[in-house]
Formats: C-alpha cells, structure tokens, sequence
C-alpha cells in the first residue's frame, strides 16, 4: 500500500492511498494522458519481463530435447545439426517491443528480428542463417508435420499472478513519481506568478 500526498495540480487533490487495480486506474484517469503513458510504460514493461524470462527458459528447455535427441539419434561425435534440430537461437531472440496504442500502452513479446540469428554449417561448405522470427510461430503451434514446443502461451499462463502484481507495483511506483513530478511543477508555476 503506498500513501500518496499531493497538491491541487494535475486534478490531484489531498492524500490519497492506493490499495489496489481499481485504486491505480482511478487515480491514473485524473492524469493527462501523457502523464498516464508515462506511469503506464514502465508498468507494462515490467509485467512483459517476466513472461520473456518464462518464454526464454521454455524454449531453452526445448533445445535441451531436441538436442539431446539428436545427439542419441547420431551416435558419439561432433553433432551436425539438421531440420529439427536447434541452435538456441529461438531463446536468445526472445524480447520485448513496448509501444502506445489506441487503447493505451502495450507490450510485443516475441522473437525479434535479426536477434538471435545463427549461423549453421549444413555439409562441407554450407552455411545457413537461422531467424527465429520467421519459425517461432511455427514452433510454437506446431506444424502438419512436426508438433507443438509452447514456449511463450505457457510463460504467460503460468505467471499471470506475478505479472499482475509487477504491473501493480510499479505503476504505483511510477505513479508517486509522476504525481511528485506534477506537484513540482505546479509549486515553480506559483512561486513564479507569486
């Protein structure tokens, strides 16, 4: 629970305490909008986190499988890897994209573009480039011809209580921040006009 004292600028009026969600968005749509973007960001930033560490060490647990099938598959000696099998590239491209939105401030979670690509030797000479942003889906949902490694829907599902107290926390946080922020500039505007 955070107590927050505030002067009259920005709509904010007296002390306020903020307990829960509901308490947060209340306050939040007394601030402009700018102001609301700027607490909200972070917030959002924070709660898209945790899922991209869940998602990363998912799809690094299904490298784990698939190369150590491939390492059984192949017999003792260097492994050469093919279709199916994986480079780690998947995980290490994993990130987050912030933006603003009509709705409001929202979160990509996903492989990136160009992160995390890999360069993979096929044959004597060959070297391919792998970018996860162009399979991930396909890993993800599955194919007709290869099945399901969920990575990303489970890291939500499975932390949807810690990332609704991290987006909590800190736009509580942010909040404070930006209503002090605002209550400055309010207290030099009238000692300006005094």
């Amino acid at each position: 629970m955070s107590t927050l004292t505030t002067s009259t600028a920005g709509g904010l009026a007296g002390p306020m305490e903020l307990v829960g969600i509901k308490d947060v968005i209340a306050a939040l749509e007394e601030m402009s909008i700018a102001s609301r973007r700027r607490v909200m960001r972070p917030a959002i930033r924070e709660g898209a986190s945790i899922v991209s560490k869940a998602a990363k060490k998912n799809a690094k647990s299904r490298t784990n499988v698939l190369t150590s099938r491939a390492k059984k598959a192949q017999g003792p000696g260097p492994l050469s890897l093919g279709a199916g099998e994986s480079t780690g590239a998947l995980s290490r491209s994993i990130g987050i994209k912030t933006g603003i939105g009509k709705h409001g401030v929202f979160a990509v979670i996903g492989a990136r573009v160009r992160q995390g690509d890999t360069l993979v030797r096929v044959g004597a000479r060959s070297v391919r480039t792998r970018r996860p942003s162009r399979y991930s889906h396909l890993v993800e949902k599955g194919t007709s011809h290869s099945r399901a490694f969920p990575f990303l829907g489970p890291a939500f599902e499975q932390n949807r209580g810690r990332i609704k107290a991290a987006i909590l926390r800190r736009a509580r946080k942010e909040f404070v921040k930006e209503a002090n922020k605002i209550a400055a500039k309010a207290a030099k505007r009238a000692g300006r006009a005094a």
